[in-house]
């Protein structure tokens, strides 16, 4: 009777409501790889939960982030309950570039430079912020390396590096704290992504670079994306 009860608990979790502020530990960022027959697609979201306190820049505006950017496009919408805003969603999303595309890269180096934006939570409201990263990527023909991720988001600087990734799916990075305000010690960047767009020369580092990102530590949570180009 017991381990029904607690299958029974399993299923509630996953049916939990996406806009219920509750339900966000399992998906403050999301990244996803679709393919739907006609051509590979790249999906990045955040979610950030609170009262949102004005926005820096319009939705979509794609030189926000990254000048020339041809293939990614992001977005931001509010999220709502009984008619009240509880925080903003962002996404990236375009054409994927693909397994094939990074083997094809295999001994070439590329760095990735563009724009960041989120929402910083505090006190309840949600303050959004805009920052730049700097990727750094080793292809190779099976697996590929994010060497150096250098990020600077609301006056916080972050320095990481990815493992060895497949080619066919998205790099993690985990960065520390470089410099910023306050005790920067305790804070954490998390970041998820992939690559966008075909080359414009057969061999070369797929163009534009986009995903997802969150910042915790101590009494500090930001959620946000980035997108990219070299």
């Amino acid at each position: 009777a017991e381990e029904k009860k607690k299958k029974k608990k399993k299923k509630k979790k996953k049916k939990c409501d996406e806009s219920d502020p509750n339900c966000t530990a399992s998906r403050s960022t999301a990244i996803a790889l679709l393919d739907d027959g006609a051509g590979a697609t790249l999906r990045a979201d955040a979610y950030a939960f609170g009262e949102p306190i004005g926005t820096v820049v319009s939705s979509g505006s794609s030189s926000a982030l990254c000048r020339d950017c041809r293939f990614l496009h992001w977005g931001r919408q509010p999220l709502y309950v009984s008619g009240e805003a509880i925080g903003l969603h962002y996404w990236v999303q375009g054409a994927s570039a693909t397994a094939k595309d990074l083997a094809a890269a295999a001994g070439k180096t590329a760095t990735y430079q563009g724009g960041m934006i989120g929402s910083v939570a505090e006190s309840g409201a949600l303050r959004e912020r805009t920052g730049h990263f700097s990727s750094r990527v080793d292809f190779g023909v099976s697996h590929y390396r994010v060497t150096n991720f250098n990020a600077d988001f609301d006056r916080h600087g972050f320095s990481g590096s990815s493992a060895a990734t497949p080619n066919s799916q998205p790099f993690g990075v985990t960065a520390g704290a470089l410099s910023g305000r306050g005790n920067v010690s305790d804070l954490t960047l998390n970041a998820s992504g992939y690559f966008a767009g075909t080359p414009a020369t057969a061999g070369a580092p797929p163009p534009e670079m986009g995903g997802s990102f969150s910042i915790t530590g101590g009494n500090y949570s930001a959620n946000g994306v980035f997108v990219g180009k070299h």
